[in-house]
């Protein structure tokens, strides 16, 4: 296989590809055999198509065929043999092959920059001093209490704003019911938002055992093409309405949300954790201040296709964690402007770490990766071996290997830097 690489613009390379005939032809026979065994033609019983009749009527089709599968194998082998690292899948051009003859092809990709990392033990940040105030004190006790809430039935009570209510419901669309619009026992809590909008409003007062119509009108994006726009009457029946109690802020309630023997040990204990975790906040800070300040003294360009790939996973995790859908987003052009920056931002830090992590030897051993597989069972609520199974078949061990060695990359870079306190600087005036 002959393989050239052209510099073009920026990290872009191209690759220019030549397959021999003989290296292509195993592609065809196996095509032509796949093709053979799967096409029946009148007069000829299924397997049996001569090999001439296949090639004079289905010669594209083998064409395409051998294409899927010939340009992915030796691009990869084009990678290695040109000893290229992408950031992205190609843009594949000027394909030229027929059956019989070379197959040739031109592959465009960006690579991660050339980059040498200097001076980047000692940088100096300065960490400001984290103090907790009474109001924040008495914010984190109103949400224990609110975690602490109980939800009590009552009957013959019209339905609150914060109350909770049992409901069935059926939707029904020009007057027809329809089986994917039909909830039962579903807990609702008044001025949540968890249905459409005009739901809650019009179930405020409902009481126990009340029937009550609500009519929704659907958005023009909603994922049920043949529900957008449209207004769909749901009968709803309250088989239940439940009143919000808060326990009392007391020594009580110290003892069975805090451990505490008191209110006043409680409070010193939020206090306490939120300091805690305030101080933590803010060494991850001066993490990514130390990581920025590096970047920022090493100019290059960054691969757009690395930008393009952060911002992609930055708007399906923003997004995810509203509930809502990417799409629903990138007609915002003051979001995205903002996304880009930061995905921009991102990709730098991630070139950089890269090739210090590679100047300083960093590797993520087998303990380490099993550890932070083991981690991410825990937050996404997976058995281990399932998900290490997943990230397997997934081809995705890489990128766990890789985050492991970027936080072992800017620890080790925090650990060199030169942390100033801002309340004990002196200021001379």
């Amino acid at each position: 296989m002959k393989v050239s690489v052209e510099e073009l613009t920026g990290c872009k390379r191209a690759l220019t590809v030549e397959v021999s005939p003989e290296v292509v032809r195993p592609a065809v026979e196996g095509a032509y055999r796949k093709l053979g065994q799967r096409v029946a033609l009148p007069g000829f019983r299924r397997g049996k198509v001569p090999r001439e009749i296949l090639e004079r009527r289905f010669r594209d089709e083998i064409r395409e065929e051998v294409l899927q599968e010939m340009i992915p194998t030796t691009y990869r082998q084009a990678l290695q043999q040109s000893h290229l690292d992408p950031v992205g899948l190609p843009s594949v051009e000027e394909v030229d092959f027929q059956l019989g003859e070379p197959l040739r092809y031109r592959a465009v990709v960006e690579v991660k920059p050339p980059l040498e990392v200097k001076d980047y033990q000692g940088v100096t940040v300065t960490r400001k001093k984290m103090e907790v105030t009474d109001q924040e004190v008495e914010e984190h006790l109103k949400l224990l209490q609110e975690r602490a809430a109980e939800y009590i039935p009552v009957g013959g009570w019209p339905a609150l704003r914060e109350d909770r209510l049992i409901v069935d419901a059926q939707g029904s669309v020009d007057g027809k019911p329809r089986k994917d619009l039909r909830v039962e026992d579903f807990t609702l809590e008044l001025g949540a938002g968890q249905l459409l909008p005009g739901v809650d409003e019009r179930l405020v007062g409902a009481q126990k055992g009340e029937l009550r119509d609500v009519p929704v009108a659907f958005p023009p994006d909603d994922p049920r093409k043949d529900l957008r726009g449209k207004e769909v009457l749901f009968r709803f029946t309250v088989k239940e309405v439940k009143k919000k109690r808060v326990p009392p802020l007391d020594d009580a309630f110290a003892k069975a949300v805090g451990e505490c023997g008191t209110l006043r040990e409680l409070r010193e204990k939020v206090r306490q954790d939120v300091l805690t975790r305030k101080e933590h906040a803010e060494e991850q800070r001066l993490k990514w201040e130390v990581v920025e300040k590096i970047a920022a003294a090493h100019p290059f360009e960054v691969p757009e296709g690395l930008v393009r790939r952060e911002m992609e996973g930055m708007l399906r995790d923003f997004s995810a964690s509203r509930g809502g859908r990417p799409e629903r987003l990138e007609g915002d052009v003051s979001f995205r402007l903002k996304l880009e920056e930061a995905a921009r931002r991102r990709a730098r830090h991630i070139l950089v770490l890269d090739a210090i992590a590679r100047q300083e030897g960093m590797a993520a051993t087998p303990d380490e990766v099993e550890a932070e597989v083991e981690q991410l069972a825990s937050v996404l609520h997976h058995k281990p071996n399932e998900l290490r199974a997943h990230l397997r078949r997934e081809g995705r061990m890489e990128a766990v290997a890789a985050n492991v060695v970027e936080r072992k990359t800017v620890d080790f870079l925090f650990a060199q830097a030169r942390i100033l306190d801002n309340y004990d600087l002196i200021t001379i005036p």
